[in-house]
């Protein structure tokens, strides 16, 4: 088999410890998504400022509905009617009207030994 040859053989203990620094290193990786969602999360949640506000007013939007998320939507609906297909496509997938992606795929068994060992 090609490439066989190449690959480094770990005993179990090393393979352990391998896993656990990944499985830490993934933990991490999550914990800082989940902060940075967070900040997000109250940076959007915050009112407008004055110009913000008066923007939004322009808009028609009612002031109890007004926010930064607010603002975010109106500046990438605001995009779309100016021809951006980007932010056509974003406001489609945050409606939940993204097409699902076909994937085409072809997948090849090979078993070795008798069938009856790997039937359930």
């Amino acid at each position: 088999m090609a490439g066989k040859d190449n690959l480094v053989v770990l005993s179990p203990e090393e393979a352990r410890k391998n896993g656990q620094k990944g499985g830490r290193a993934s933990g991490e990786a999550r914990r800082k998504r989940k902060a940075l969602r967070d900040c997000m999360e109250t940076l959007l949640s915050l009112p407008p400022s004055g110009k913000e506000f008066d923007v939004l007013s322009q808009a028609g939007l009612c002031p109890e509905d007004m926010d930064k998320a607010m603002l975010a939507a109106l500046a990438v609906f605001e995009k779309a009617k100016e021809g951006d297909v980007s932010a056509f496509r974003e406001i489609r997938d945050l409606i939940g009207e993204k097409k699902a992606e076909k994937i085409d795929a072809e997948i090849t068994v090979h078993l070795e030994g008798d069938v009856k060992d790997y039937a359930g």
